[in-house]
């Protein structure tokens, strides 16, 4: 509230970015979603930049939700490629941001950061051989990045190669031991096929490296579901809602488990 009132009062516009940026981490706090949602019609372009990068994820679920529709039209490009990126399957095909996307994908697909946002696009879109291929080819000529790695494990589970999937993020885990997203992959993979003991296994390792992961702590909490514990369940899911209280699937979850 006193970030809101701050901003409110705020005439400095390179101030009022900075604040509507740092607004991005309560994004369930009263007024934070009206004050973004507002803020991509300011007439600063780098504070409505920074309200589309606040909003993040939450940008799609909001188009989706509220019959706004899906494209988005802002006079700079680099917001509009920022908030097509957000906006992802949401976007119509034949709109002129997807064309915008995915030139400014293509052009920065030479490096592995740029890599894996293509596949991830591509993977939103269904096109998940594709993103298979792209990231292999990047892994070509650089592989000494786990994140890269664990981009292709996440496309080829998406691409329905479930077992190289499993490969790979075993791979990770044992070239990256310290690595806690590869052991959270390995289990996520464990978890596709249904190895609950092997996946609650991998989880627990994810869980000693980064004991503050909620994410981490909700598959902890699916996991034992799937095994029958629902006590268990309920406890990991309580560990998850009191790192992040602002996820809704971790919120979600937790009232079924009541």
């Amino acid at each position: 509230q006193d970030l809101i009132s701050w901003l409110e009062e705020e005439v400095n516009p390179m101030w009022e970015a900075i604040l509507t940026g740092a607004l991005a981490a309560w994004p369930e706090a009263e007024k934070v979603l009206p004050y973004l949602l507002n803020a991509l019609g300011h007439e600063e372009e780098l504070v409505r930049l920074q309200a589309v990068r606040a909003l993040g994820p939450d940008l799609a679920w909001i188009f989706s939700t509220t019959g706004q529709g899906v494209d988005f039209f802002d006079p700079v490009r680099a917001i509009r490629v920022e908030a097509g990126l957000a906006l992802g399957p949401l976007l119509r095909a034949e709109s002129t941001l997807v064309s915008e996307v995915v030139e400014f994908l293509e052009h920065n697909h030479d490096q592995p950061p740029g890599a894996a946002s293509y596949s991830t696009w591509l993977i939103d879109r269904g096109q998940y051989q594709p993103a298979v291929d792209e990231l292999a080819r990047a892994l070509s000529w650089e592989d000494s990045q786990p994140v890269l790695h664990e981009a292709y494990a996440a496309a080829l589970d998406a691409a329905g190669h479930s077992e190289q999937a499993t490969k790979r993020a075993d791979y990770i885990t044992r070239r990256w031991p310290e690595y806690a997203n590869g052991w959270f992959m390995l289990a996520l993979a464990h978890g596709a096929n249904q190895d609950w003991a092997a996946a609650e296994q991998a989880i627990g390792s994810c869980l000693t490296l980064e004991p503050d992961f909620a994410r981490g702590w909700y598959n902890l909490a699916i996991i034992h579901l799937e095994k029958g514990n629902r006590e268990a369940a309920r406890g990991a899911c309580e560990r998850a809602f009191g790192l992040d209280p602002n996820d809704r699937e971790v919120g979600s979850l937790l009232r079924s488990l009541q």
